[in-house]
């Protein structure tokens, strides 16, 4: 048979057909396979863009927002009730200091140590129960750790010796930890080493606070056990007060934000800055607070002033670690929250601790005036943290080494 160009003796090669998918891979392989690469940093960056914790629109059934009204009580109700009773745990044993030291003949130093060694562990629980319930759920955190706590507790009652009584409050105080800790939703963190160090100092002043208010008001108007236990009569009226604010700042400030993130089509997120307004209310209220205590806590001024200055001072300390704790919950959201707050209870307890074991001999040393004085110039220069953050946490929380809300 003769070729194309007619020379019967020239050979010709038969051309076979090529598939669609042999060009294409030709084709592929002579680009370098760009295509493939696109197509992979394409489903990276969509596995980037997803959050996780976003609810599948406004009437999801998983968001708490839509759940019945008692589904909602019941998931609220018992933890705050548990969480109550484990804070008054801290403050309930410092009007006894003085019936301790007479019934066990210890000195005064060691008549606090019930009330170190509570708080001392309730900042230890956390660290173990935290990430137990971002694997498990916080149901059996509940179930097992709060009736440990209530037995411990009534164990405490029945003590016939400051060592029994020590031990037992330690015990108490690490099993009602787990449940102030997840109730709320590591330290290593430019966010959370911040606010943790702030929130620490805030709380070592009211703890004390409970060592320091029974030597005031025995030692300069002579009131008894049970007066000087009710002169906390006005941090309680103060709590009320900061809950009352953080309910305002979150319906008139952070709810706005809300409902326009919505009508944005952002699914609800908000920066978790705009959680901080009742923490920057509170930085101001705490130094004005102590200062006021300082001085007026004195024999020719009615004992009515430093109880009122109780106030001011829970009202501010309760805004701020409220404002840190959803501030915490919203940047870290679910899957590491409870890690969080619980790094940032853990130097809270430990400051928290510390403070009262040395608060007497402060006060005998420096006088109830310069020695509160002194507390209050360290809130002063911790002021501007919560101003700080509600400025640049936007660019904070883009530096974070861990997984953060990016609004």
């Amino acid at each position: 048979m003769a070729s194309r160009d007619g020379n019967p003796d020239s050979k010709f090669e038969l051309s076979t057909p090529t598939s669609d998918n042999e060009d294409l891979e030709k084709r592929d392989s002579e680009k370098g396979e760009p295509q493939k690469e696109d197509l992979e940093k394409g489903i990276h960056q969509q596995r980037a863009d997803i959050n996780p914790t976003d609810w599948n629109g406004p009437d999801d059934p998983e968001n708490p927002q839509n759940w019945p009204a008692w589904i909602r009580y019941f998931h609220v109700v018992p933890p705050s009730l548990i969480s109550f009773s484990a804070a008054l745990g801290t403050s309930i044993i410092t009007p006894a200091v003085g019936a301790i030291q007479q019934d066990f003949h210890v000195s005064t130093t060691v008549a606090i140590l019930p009330l170190s060694l509570y708080v001392l562990a309730l900042g230890f629980g956390p660290i173990l129960a935290a990430p137990l319930s971002e694997t498990y759920g916080r149901y059996p955190v509940y179930v097992i750790s709060a009736p440990l706590a209530a037995l411990f507790t009534l164990g405490s009652g029945f003590s016939q010796n400051i060592w029994t009584l020590c031990i037992l409050r330690f015990f108490a105080g690490l099993a009602f930890s787990p449940c102030l800790a997840i109730g709320a939703g590591t330290l290593a963190d430019p966010i959370v080493g911040f606010l943790s160090f702030y929130v620490a100092f805030n709380f070592a002043v009211l703890y004390a606070f409970f060592a320091a208010f029974p030597y005031v008001f025995e030692s300069v108007y002579h009131f008894n056990t049970e007066e000087s236990g009710l002169v906390f009569l006005g941090i309680g009226v103060g709590c009320l007060l900061a809950v009352a604010t953080c309910w305002i700042c979150d319906r008139y400030l952070y709810q706005p934000q809300v409902r326009k993130s919505h009508a944005e089509e952002m699914n609800g997120r908000v920066a978790p800055e705009y959680r901080l307004y009742p923490a920057m209310i509170g930085s101001f209220l705490l130094p004005i607070s102590l200062f006021w205590f300082a001085w007026t806590a004195q024999k020719d001024i009615s004992w009515a002033s430093p109880v009122v200055s109780g106030v001011p001072f829970a009202w501010g300390n309760l805004c701020i670690f409220i404002s840190v704790a959803t501030y915490l919950v919203d940047t870290y959201q679910a899957m590491t929250s409870a890690s969080a707050v619980a790094a940032n209870g853990l130097l809270r307890y430990i400051f928290g601790a510390a403070f009262p074991l040395f608060t007497l001999q402060m006060y005998e040393g420096l006088g109830i005036g310069w020695a509160t004085s002194l507390l209050a110039f360290i809130t002063v220069a911790l002021m501007p943290i919560p101003w700080v953050l509600f400025k640049f946490g936007e660019s904070i929380r883009a530096r974070s080494s861990y997984d953060t809300l990016k609004v």
